[in-house]
């Protein structure tokens, strides 16, 4: 496969939080193990050749079905730009030539996303398994495992000294924006959760600390998250990333007058 197949196979999801959604369904559907990290542009096709000869990312998914038949790993890869960077994460599944076989050609650790303490991050958030209550008619309520995302620990407890601090201050227009910000979250169950209970302790904690002001805006019911469309139409690849960058750099230059041979 030539090097720009490689780069327009992979796609690229069309926003943070369907890149989450989509990390959320492969750990759902057995993706357990997962490495990461961030790649500059200029990087990027030697990167993504690597891991195609390693862990055959750019395959389809009747090849991927085929290969799994042959005891093979599903092997995904997951990027998407930010501040000058290109965060990428992989997730497999058991099998040969997955992650969990071929660590040795990964630059960094691989993980597992079942083990505390090695939950798959995606800028502040973690992807965890939580508890989920389903109705089963007349028999009444079950529960089973879901895998969903949350605010990392240390992130929702900033959260809490900031809501505080805010209150401390007499700052009730900080603090309801606060409010707003955190509504805006992706609203997968976990941080839904979290942004609710935050939400209830931003307003008792205004209450204690501000008695004889008035109370804090009522906040609408949180949205509920939805499944959404992955990808664009027609989908960004890997491939547009370094056709954008090469055309800009094109116009870097053209600006400067420094066009080359």
């Amino acid at each position: 496969m030539s090097d720009l197949e490689t780069l327009a196979r992979v796609r690229i999801p069309r926003n943070n939080t369907a890149a989450m959604q989509l990390m959320m369904l492969y750990a759902q559907s057995g993706h357990i193990a997962w490495t990461g990290d961030n790649v500059l542009p200029e990087h990027l096709l030697r990167l993504a050749r690597k891991l195609d000869t390693h862990f055959h990312v750019t395959r389809l998914a009747h090849q991927r079905v085929y290969y799994k038949g042959r005891g093979e790993a599903s092997v995904h890869l997951i990027a998407l730009p930010g501040d000058g960077q290109i965060r990428w994460i992989l997730m497999s599944t058991r099998g040969r030539h997955g992650l969990l076989n071929c660590a040795a050609a990964l630059p960094g650790p691989v993980r597992d996303v079942r083990t505390r303490g090695e939950n798959l991050t995606w800028g502040k958030y973690e992807l965890f398994r939580m508890q989920k209550r389903f109705h089963q008619g007349a028999a009444g309520t079950g529960t089973d495992e879901t895998w969903s995302w949350r605010l990392a620990p240390a992130e929702f407890r900033a959260y809490e000294a900031t809501l505080i601090e805010r209150a401390k201050a007499h700052d009730r227009p900080a603090l309801a924006a606060q409010l707003e910000c955190w509504r805006a979250m992706p609203m997968f169950a976990g941080v839904r959760a979290q942004v609710a209970r935050l939400t209830w302790e931003a307003a008792k904690t205004w209450n204690k600390f501000n008695p004889s002001m008035p109370p804090l805006p009522s906040i609408p019911s949180l949205p509920i998250m939805t499944r959404m469309p992955v990808y664009a139409s027609p989908p960004q690849t890997l491939l547009h990333l370094i056709s954008t960058r090469h055309d800009n750099a094109l116009a870097d230059a053209g600006r400067r007058g420094d066009y080359g041979e």
